[in-house]
């Protein structure tokens, strides 16, 4: 509902590393592992789930994850990766380490995400996928070392997994990228290899060197905040308030902490030293190209809805193969509250307008479900959004937080 907000958060951990590090952890080198500050998010949940079904011993303790190898490590035949994409696209290319066939299927809007290229990609390495192009898929090994050829313009996240399981083969393998987004998800995979002892080389992600049958020294590890959903308080207190976020890394390599530079770029005042701390402020439209970080779009429209002048996203054909196809879904939702955004080319044209009020779907999507829950903050009227529960999938805390801050919200 329509109010302001004020108080002090602790952002819980980035689900984004978390998967990375704890998949990781099955290739390591046979000691103990923890990882504290987790989210233990959805996407988080069904990656201990797959963990404990591959043979390894996890234990959860309030928002600490302990990981104990287990004697021998043993992929299921089918595993259920829930709603998380990076999961889907990350095991059909570990799972290729296995000679024997097994399936990935998942529920609710992961059938939904196309899956096209994950076969392209897995054909062009000369493994086997049995798919129509969506979840549910079989994928069978054995994977080689090898030079691969990947196109990286869907997503970067089969590549991701691909260079971790690249690790654990014999030999040296190249992998040469062409069009690829996300480049920052994939740096963020390669650094955290790279901290675990694995020998990876690159020419600005385009070429890159792996090294193979490396025994992974994962230590016990810290989980930085997550800037994917600090974007959302952030926003939250530049239209509504004044927050001060804990628990973030502003040396952080996370692909969302380029809201920084935007907010710079604006000219909005914020400080962060041991925590963030930002207020409401009027602030010019911008111009962002959100081609590599797609996950701050949605978001983003809030905060150009709020400004004074008009603001051009770019980069919204990735929006299409996320949990919705969140171009159109934003589109069509944000007529049903009285606001037009405008395509052109590959991007929203979005001018500043006053929010309504009224009732939207978030289609079971975390990021729409976040994006409008903040909106309603500087509506005229409330929002009634459907389906709001989708914000588990990546920010479990999301909704308590808004509250603690003095926002009203009704269930």
């Amino acid at each position: 509902m329509p109010g302001s907000i004020q108080g002090s958060i602790e952002i819980p951990g980035s689900k984004s590393i978390f998967q990375r590090v704890a998949l990781m952890t099955m290739f390591n080198n046979g000691s103990d592992v923890k990882i504290n500050n987790c989210s233990l998010c959805e996407d988080d949940l069904a990656t201990i789930a797959f963990l404990i079904e591959s043979g390894l011993q996890v234990f959860v303790l309030k928002n600490n994850v302990y990981i104990a190898k287990g004697k021998t490590l043993k992929y299921p035949k089918q595993i259920n990766v829930k709603e998380s994409g990076l999961l889907a696209r990350f095991l059909s290319a570990i799972l290729l380490l296995d000679e024997k066939e097994h399936l990935i299927t998942g529920i609710g809007t992961i059938f939904k995400r196309d899956m096209s290229f994950v076969k392209d990609s897995i054909e062009a390495i000369d493994c086997n996928i049995r798919t129509n192009g969506r979840i549910p898929f079989s994928v069978k090994g054995p994977l080689k070392a090898g030079n691969y050829f990947l196109d990286g313009s869907k997503s970067s996240q089969f590549i991701s997994g691909l260079i971790l399981a690249l690790t654990q083969v014999e030999g040296r393998s190249t992998i040469y990228t062409k069009n690829l987004k996300s480049r920052p998800y994939l740096n963020l995979t390669i650094e955290l290899l790279r901290d675990f002892g694995a020998k990876i080389n690159h020419n600005d992600l385009e070429k890159i060197d792996i090294d193979g049958k490396v025994d992974l020294k994962v230590n016990d590890y810290d989980v930085e905040g997550d800037w994917s959903s600090a974007t959302n308080i952030i926003t939250a207190a530049l239209i509504s308030g004044e927050v001060e976020i804990k628990g973030l890394d502003k040396n952080s390599i996370q692909a969302d902490k380029i809201i920084l530079d935007l907010l710079d770029k604006m000219n909005i005042k914020y400080e962060i030293e041991n925590s963030f701390k930002i207020q409401k402020q009027d602030y010019q439209g911008f111009e962002f190209d959100a081609t590599h970080t797609p996950d701050l779009l949605p978001i983003l429209t809030v905060l150009a809805l709020n400004a004074k002048s008009e603001s051009k996203i770019k980069g919204i054909s990735r929006l299409e193969i996320k949990e919705t196809n969140r171009k159109d879904v934003l589109i069509k939702e944000y007529q049903k509250l009285g606001i037009e955004i405008f395509e052109e080319d590959d991007s929203f044209v979005i001018k500043p307008q006053k929010i309504k009020g009224g009732n939207v779907n978030s289609y079971s999507d975390h990021r729409i479900a976040m994006c409008f829950s903040v909106a309603a903050l500087a509506a005229e009227n409330s929002i009634s959004i459907q389906d709001s529960q989708a914000v588990m999938k990546s920010y479990p805390s999301f909704y308590y937080h808004l509250e603690e801050l003095g926002a009203t919200i009704v269930e």
